[in-house]
């Protein structure tokens, strides 16, 4: 009995190691990053909006839009990684703000439920969260709010700057309501918080042959161990 749970186990361990390597969930921890005296999640993206992202789990304090847009560029030379072994990373381009949309602030409209920008995709796709503002028009809807932050430790029901400008005003710039669930434009004088990603392409290491070797290995062991008890 003993030995068929070990068996069981290791199958279920190896397989599961395997799955979670080929795994299609959209937000995965794939390491930290050290900031300061601190250590934060790097939270892979892999598709918004058809775009592959890592997302530092940091929000920035309250600045103006120009201050928080320099910010995100020191963090290039501020952060130190620790990728988990199983991932590889090729970054592409530097630490940035999110971008209010896939166009860079073109068509971006006002409002709710808007999944186009980068901010949006999160809240609304990859955390299920639901807007003050139902599809339908009708508000509160029920459940609305920051109540899903999955991986996120340091997410807040706050207003985040996007890095995009207003097309129409250069005095102001986009914001999500990371609580309301809407984005819209705001003076850029005004200091919010931030939170800050980067594009990069993410794959798994292959598991070595060492690993299934020793795997099948055991399996082999416990298999002629177990007929040499039946025989006798």
């Amino acid at each position: 009995m003993h030995r068929k749970m070990l068996t069981s186990f290791i199958v279920v361990l190896l397989y599961g190691f395997f799955l979670s390597g080929t795994s299609n969930a959209a937000l995965t921890t794939i390491g930290t990053a050290n900031y300061g005296a601190n250590e934060y999640n790097l939270i892979w993206d892999n598709d918004n909006n058809g775009q592959s992202v890592i997302w530092l789990d940091y929000t920035h304090s309250k600045a103006d839009w120009s201050s928080q847009r320099q910010w995100a560029t020191t963090l290039d030379q501020a952060l130190t990684f620790n990728i988990d072994p199983m991932y590889n990373v090729t970054w592409l381009g530097g630490w940035r703000l999110p971008n209010a949309d896939n166009q860079g602030g073109t068509g971006t409209d006002s409002g709710y439920n808007i999944l186009a920008s980068e901010i949006g995709h999160l809240y609304y796709v990859e955390l299920l969260n639901l807007g003050y503002v139902a599809l339908d028009g009708t508000y509160p809807q029920p459940g609305w709010g920051l109540n899903n932050i999955g991986d996120f430790n340091e997410l807040e029901a706050s207003l985040y700057w996007f890095g995009t400008e207003s097309i129409g005003d250069s005095d102001y710039g986009w914001k999500f309501n990371m609580n309301w669930g809407g984005l819209d434009v705001f003076p850029k004088t005004n200091e919010i918080k931030a939170m800050a990603l980067r594009s990069g392409d993410v794959s798994i290491v292959p598991i070595p042959g060492s690993v299934w070797l020793l795997f099948f290995g055991v399996i082999g062991l416990i298999g002629l161990r177990r007929n040499h008890e039946n025989s006798h």
